[in-house]
């Protein structure tokens, strides 16, 4: 009987013992994955999407004969280390590679470097797109087949196991293309990998169906658009106070409520362009600086205020963009955090 009732207790110590460690392990497992990051990509505790244009690694560029695998690979991971969600690798442009740019950098690389740098990001739970376009890469789809560039996208895409694309064309002649573009690769995917676009604010001009009209090209393609990286910099309203970029209808400023209703006074905010896709983009400087633009800048830890107030007042936490990042610097790290700062107060 003493047998019995010492095996019993020695079964009741292994039966605790081994319960105490499934429940560490268990809380271990719901740990986030970031958890050791200083500035988590997997807090969601203010903005839903964060987005960094990524398009100088070097302050200082060196010649293509010098570029240095192992550094371009290092610049890559300090980059992702940032803390936004979405990097945007800028720009592919059709036909030769600009190798300034961080996406022509990326295909430089030796395949396992680039295989490196994307799983070192989706590790960290960070998507990367390629950008397409920007102000001065747009002319190289002049001419061009939306399907030749659509296929020559997927091609990378599928074989760096890349997250989707960016579509940063600012040409108003090409916002047909753009959205035949948007449209196949949109209905192909079906929603296996990203697309974003990356309006000018003033492109939104008065839905009235021009086809240089933004609202065009969202009503022909929107259904396949994640969403918008809208540039409220760069503009003929600089977007600098609270009203520019959020109160609705006090300012004629091209803000999130013109194009979220589509000009509609009398329209809800979302009736037209959902407030859940669009980002408000801004530069991370100003001149003499030459990272960001050339107005709209925004103290961070008063846009992180602003986002807050929007989210009270209109419901909007969708996001922030960024261009872009500064080489060499923890800028875009640092805004990033001023930015929750200021809105989590």
């Amino acid at each position: 009987m003493v047998y019995l009732i010492i095996l019993l207790a020695l079964l009741i110590i292994v039966f605790v013992s081994l319960l105490v460690l499934y429940c560490y392990h268990m809380m271990e497992s719901f740990q986030p994955e970031c958890v050791e990051q200083s500035l988590c990509t997997c807090d969601t505790s203010s903005l839903r999407h964060t987005v960094l244009y990524v398009y100088w690694l070097y302050k200082t560029e060196p010649p293509l004969a010098q570029f240095d695998a192992e550094d371009i690979t290092q610049r890559f991971k300090d980059v992702i280390d940032s803390g936004y969600q979405i990097l945007n690798l800028a720009f592919y442009q059709y036909g030769d590679p600009d190798y300034v740019g961080s996406f022509g950098k990326f295909l430089w690389l030796p395949d396992d470097n680039k295989r490196i740098i994307v799983d070192y990001a989706h590790g960290r739970n960070v998507k990367i797109l390629i950008s397409i376009g920007g102000a001065a890469g747009t002319a190289s789809f002049s001419g061009v087949d939306y399907r030749d560039i659509a296929d020559d996208l997927e091609t990378y895409i599928n074989t760096y196991n890349l997250d989707g694309i960016d579509v940063d064309i600012e040409a108003p002649q090409l916002f047909p293309m753009i959205t035949q573009l948007t449209n196949y690769l949109g209905q192909k995917w079906n929603g296996t990998h990203m697309i974003t676009h990356a309006p000018q604010s003033a492109n939104f001009s008065d839905n009235k169906g021009a086809s240089t009209d933004y609202f065009t090209v969202y009503k022909g393609c929107g259904q396949y658009i994640d969403l918008l990286n809208v540039q409220f910099y760069n503009q003929g309203c600089k977007h600098e106070t609270y009203e520019d970029i959020f109160v609705p209808f006090t300012v004629q400023c091209w803000n999130i409520a013109w194009i979220s209703t589509g000009y509609d006074s009398q329209a809800p905010l979302g009736s037209v362009i959902p407030l859940d896709k669009i980002i408000v983009g801004k530069p991370i400087c100003l001149p003499p600086c030459p990272y960001g633009g050339g107005n709209g800048f925004v103290d961070p830890n008063t846009l992180g205020q602003w986002f807050k107030r929007a989210n009270d007042e209109i419901g909007w936490s969708t996001g922030l963009m960024i261009w872009a990042h500064v080489p060499d610097e923890d800028t875009a790290k640092n805004y990033l955090v001023s930015v929750h700062q200021g809105f989590t107060g």
